[in-house]
């Protein structure tokens, strides 16, 4: 079980490991070249778990301006991934540790592709370690373990205006819990045919 951090210890540990916060849950290292250890995720799920979107993200780029944007993320189980689409940008997931379902939408909503994905540590019956989604292309994941630890790669530098968040889907304002209950509720719906 993870711990929540007290604002002391977030503090000792972020400098522990030569880490800078840029906003809630989201660091940079100080210095490169970084070599992730247990220690630098163990740290990304004690933040995570104390914030209200149950996620953090270690960044490996120097800065957001950069054109190659290599991140390590967690996600807790109750993290509610909205359905969205990279505009211009493809985009790559290895999973580390844990285990998702990567569901692909259609235009209206409808699921089209349901993939699972997994790390060598939570195998699952015929399911990916790895994915590419090329540009345009409707996503989410729906996290089947305590915790999805992954490598995210995507061509930068962010613009939120360049991510397309379908209206048919629960939103920003949704909980956690409603987004959830939402993609299962879509699971479950989805032709036979899949």
């Amino acid at each position: 079980m993870v711990e929540k951090f007290s604002d002391e210890q977030k503090l000792s540990e972020t400098v522990h490991l030569n880490l800078r916060e840029v906003s809630t849950g989201v660091f940079y290292p100080e210095n490169q070249p970084i070599f992730v250890t247990t220690a630098h995720i163990t740290f990304l799920k004690q933040v995570a778990i104390s914030t209200p979107r149950r996620r953090a993200r270690l960044c490996f780029h120097p800065s957001p301006g950069e054109t190659l944007h290599e991140m390590l993320i967690v996600h807790h189980r109750t993290c509610y991934v909205r359905p969205h689409a990279h505009l211009r940008n493809a985009e790559s997931l290895l999973v580390l540790e844990g285990c998702a379902d990567a569901l692909l939408f259609d235009a209206d909503g409808r699921i089209a592709d349901i993939r699972s994905m997994a790390a060598g540590d939570a195998p699952r019956r015929g399911s990916s370690h790895y994915y590419r989604i090329p540009p345009r292309r409707l996503h989410a994941l729906l996290i089947r373990s305590e915790w999805l630890v992954f490598q995210e790669v995507a061509q930068g530098p962010f613009d939120p205006a360049m991510t397309d968040f379908p209206d048919w889907a629960p939103g920003v304002d949704a909980t956690d819990a409603i987004g959830i209950a939402w993609l299962e509720n879509q699971i479950h719906e989805k032709p036979h045919s899949l």
